[in-house]
């Protein structure tokens, strides 16, 4: 029989926080409702949380984790037991050429978007040097095109699910997982998107953590604890990143960085909940079912885009004209919930 450290061990290793539902309940729920507290008065010209239609972005969180949780019941799901005793190095063959054309077309979306800093490498040094904040006032993005270099989140997810396979990932793939990170840490700096290494770090640790078999006890509960931990990890990042980006300009109206990057944090949620839901209490003309908001990829493509705007309007500029009368040019995120309610209403969206 095994001991009492060695069940523990194997209990703890199904970690929670990989599983969509409880990391929905646990983590997002809460963080949802202490949108409650915002001061929105101090930001954005009118509030709008809490009414009815905050109540069903609660509900659809709700009915998202349930759906995850059908999903995972359905995929027959796995046991404490079943982990301990399944392989070191599952038989799961993903083919080369499944990888290879992600990662060709993740290098060349990021040469079309940042290959003609070859001809003006003084605009690199002055990123750098700290003359100039970014470069998006030089170069342009390709919708449909540039958005490609989201196959490398995609790719670096299926070659760390080849190294813990049978057969291993080539030096080629493991080699590009390292050319994925490097490009998404220079877009970061060149472009001021912070977002560009984390869409590429956290599929990457998420995917790792769901292959690792833990040794020691102490490993377990530390991993079972790490999610209480990341939300710190993610405040300091911020900060440090918002001290060289915006902080000079904020400097006289706060009275620490600290207290400006934990309100300017919370606002980039917040407000984005909040204009949602504005979007959905000004305007009386939906759902329009043009899939704008669902389907947004395919509106943002070259041709397709506008064979589609051409056919069905383009209802996103309704939310441009919400944020002119009611909300803030500078956060100008409708949140991942409620655009979809203004596009298939109620019973879509949750759907």
């Amino acid at each position: 029989m095994k001991s009492a450290r060695e069940r523990l061990s194997a209990e703890a290793a199904q970690l929670w926080w990989l599983r969509p539902a409880p990391l929905v309940l646990l983590i997002i729920v809460p963080l949802y409702l202490s949108f409650l507290a915002f001061d929105y008065e101090n930001v954005v010209q009118r509030r709008y949380v809490p009414n009815a239609n905050y109540v069903w972005g609660l509900v659809l969180l709700v009915v998202l984790a349930l759906g995850a949780a059908l999903g995972a019941g359905m995929g027959g799901g796995s046991s404490a037991s079943d982990a301990d005793n399944a392989p070191l190095r599952p038989d799961l063959r993903i083919p080369a050429w499944f990888t290879a054309p992600l990662l060709v077309f993740t290098l060349l979306a990021y040469v079309i978007w940042f290959g003609p800093l070859a001809l003006e490498p003084s605009l690199v040094f002055e990123v750098f040097s700290g003359d100039r904040d970014n470069v998006r006032d030089v170069l342009q993005t390709m919708p449909g095109v540039t958005t490609l270099t989201q196959c490398g989140a995609a790719f670096v997810v299926l070659v760390t699910i080849k190294r813990f396979s049978v057969g291993g990932a080539a030096f080629w793939e493991r080699a590009g997982i390292w050319l994925v990170l490097l490009l998404a840490i220079g877009r970061a700096l060149m472009w001021a998107e912070r977002l560009a290494v984390l869409e590429i770090v956290v599929p990457w640790a998420v995917t790792t953590a769901a292959f690792y078999r833990f040794r020691t006890l102490r490993g377990v509960r530390l991993a079972v604890v790490l999610p209480l931990i990341g939300p710190i990890v993610l405040f300091f990042a911020f900060a440090g990143t918002e001290y060289f980006r915006s902080w000079r300009f904020y400097q006289h109206y706060y009275d620490s960085i600290w207290q400006f990057a934990y309100e300017r944090l919370m606002t980039y949620y917040a407000v984005a909940s909040n204009s949602g839901i504005g979007l959905l209490e000004e305007s009386h003309d939906w759902p329009q079912y043009t899939g704008r908001f669902v389907f947004e990829w395919a509106w943002t493509m070259p041709k397709l885009g506008k064979i589609l705007i051409d056919a069905f309007g383009d209802t996103r500029t309704d939310f441009g004209r919400f944020l002119l009368d009611y909300g803030d040019k500078e956060f100008n995120n409708p949140s991942g919930l409620f655009p979809i309610v203004y596009d298939v209403g109620y019973f879509g969206s949750a759907l």
